[in-house]
């Protein structure tokens, strides 16, 4: 189980993760979990069928609790071409999944050590994103070292460390 969350928009680059996708069914069975909604789900729809991943891709729409959802996965995949912080990074690592991420402009490589605590790919290289997800579900032991280095790293981002930190700053 492979999931993703975000808003369906040209920001989080779903063709690219759709791509990555259809490599990666063509060598193991999987199934993709969007969570979120926005202005491109009928595009998405399209651009499902055209991979023909209509019975392994499945759009949730918006949740109100997506931690149960992504609890559940064995990857946690970002796609995106461009983010903020990518707070849904720290939240993934924080509920034990192994994050694959595009090294996006901010966000990503801010959280994510490459290889330790998760895996980073360029934008658009579905190739390598597929290839990654691929090496993350055949290989537990690795799965295992990310999981567990992402916790420690989501602790990070802790409101009490943060706060720490700023009081530090301001005192």
């Amino acid at each position: 189980k492979i999931v993703a969350v975000g808003r369906l928009v040209a920001q989080k680059d779903y063709p690219t993760l759709l791509k990555a996708m259809s490599v990666l069914r063509s060598k193991i069975n999987c199934k993709l979990y969007i969570l979120g909604e926005g202005i491109l789900e009928n595009q998405l729809k399209e651009d499902i069928q055209h991979y023909g991943l209509e019975h392994h891709v499945e759009l949730l729409g918006f949740q109100k609790n997506p931690y149960y959802i992504m609890a559940q996965a064995d990857i946690f995949v970002l796609s995106s071409a461009w983010e903020g912080f990518g707070h849904v990074i720290e939240e993934a690592m924080a509920v034990g999944i192994p994050v694959v991420s595009t090294n996006c402009d901010f966000g990503p490589g801010e959280i994510i050590t490459n290889g330790v605590n998760g895996i980073l790919v360029e934008v658009g290289d579905y190739k390598a994103m597929a290839e990654q997800m691929y090496q993350i579900l055949c290989d537990k032991e690795k799965a295992a070292n990310i999981v567990n280095a992402a916790h420690l790293r989501a602790k990070d981002f802790d409101v009490r460390v943060i706060v720490k930190q700023y009081e530090k700053l301001f005192i």
